[in-house]
């Protein structure tokens, strides 16, 4: 296990994988910010939504929900440093025509890129294009997922 402080970070390094860009390891999971009592991290493995909600559960998590600009400023940053130009899946899903955090709150601090929401039902994060919301089919896979630990740190 290697640990690196990056910005406002600690990158912690688990497992093994094949090297992938940055010199980080496929499926490895990095710890990044606590922000109002939840601590952000990624998975690095190119994952479908569902399995990726199940990885983050491995690790005692959810896939994350960003519902403040303090949260999507230290979680911007940190992937930024770990995961530049990657696309992520986060913690939000269409529910009957209407979008929600997993955690059962809000859609409400909801940075969509131009034409999204698109009628999908699965929300990634576009840090490969310009950091907004992007919807796309449950199914596809990328190469990382937010995920978030809720708790007392």
């Amino acid at each position: 296990m290697a640990k690196y402080v990056i910005g406002l970070a600690t990158l912690t390094v688990i497992g093994s994988g094949a090297a992938i860009g940055g010199g980080l390891l496929l499926g490895t999971k990095s710890s990044g910010p606590t922000v109002e009592c939840s601590r952000y991290f990624i998975i690095q493995e190119i994952l479908p939504f569902l399995e990726a909600q199940a990885r983050c559960a491995e690790f005692n998590g959810t896939l994350g929900s960003i519902n403040s600009d303090e949260a999507y400023s230290a979680v911007d940053a940190f992937f930024g440093e770990v995961r530049p130009h990657v696309n992520a899946w986060v913690g939000a899903k269409r529910i009957s025509g209407e979008y929600f955090w997993l955690d059962g709150s809000e859609f409400n601090h909801a940075k969509w890129a131009n034409n999204q929401p698109n009628n999908q039902d699965c929300v990634y994060k576009g840090w490969s294009t310009n950091h907004r919301y992007y919807t796309g089919g449950c199914g596809m896979t990328h190469p990382a997922s937010l995920c978030e630990e809720n708790g007392k740190f």
